[in-house]
């Protein structure tokens, strides 16, 4: 389960850079990655409903989560995922 001093990161990039500009019908790579941490051992039974835990903790550093983190685009339905 999360610790104390718990906190989660996702860093987002672009294949074209910091400052990429990206034209309508032009494809723009997004990256993410995430860091998390730190995870701690706790036993099951001091566990309340509503807490936050898994069976084994990720990776502190996870390099590469584009695919499974949610994007949202404005205007709604502007963009088109996994092309």
């Amino acid at each position: 389960m999360p610790g104390d001093s718990y906190r989660q990161a996702v860093h987002l990039a672009t294949a074209q850079g910091e400052h990429a500009v990206v034209r309508v019908s032009q494809a723009a790579v997004l990256h993410a990655k995430r860091e998390s941490g730190p995870w701690v051992a706790a036993d099951r039974d001091s566990l309340t409903a509503d807490s936050c835990w898994l069976t084994s903790p990720p990776p502190p550093l996870e390099p590469e989560v584009a695919d499974n983190v949610t994007w949202h685009v404005e205007p709604p339905g502007s963009a088109i995922f996994d092309v």
